[in-house]
């Protein structure tokens, strides 16, 4: 799906930064242009796995690749903040999504 994620966005020409954070996001050690980045993304996608799961243990996700801590020079210590504050947002947006189901 990278590749062909990738090529997709080649074709309908839109940045190259967000092509190569598409094709390298399992492998942001492969990034040679946007390597910040795509070692974001790749953090982005191994915390939403994580959310999915309701769990704030990296080893319950797709593994970090260590390089993105390096790169970014974030540390461990965010997973569970930003797992918390992405569970406000998403909450926040149902409300404004699905007002009929709040509870009154």
């Amino acid at each position: 799906h990278m590749q062909v994620g990738a090529e997709l966005i080649r074709l309908w020409n839109l940045p190259e930064s967000l092509g190569e954070c598409v094709e390298f996001h399992h492998e942001p050690a492969q990034a040679k242009n946007f390597p910040i980045e795509t070692a974001y993304v790749h953090l982005a996608h191994a915390l939403a796995v994580m959310a999915e799961l309701h769990s704030v243990d990296k080893r319950d996700g797709s593994r970090i690749d260590p390089i993105c801590w390096e790169i970014t020079g974030l540390t461990e210590e965010v997973i569970e903040d930003a797992i918390d504050k992405a569970y406000i947002e998403i909450s926040n947006i149902e409300k404004l999504l699905f007002p009929e189901s709040e509870e009154t």
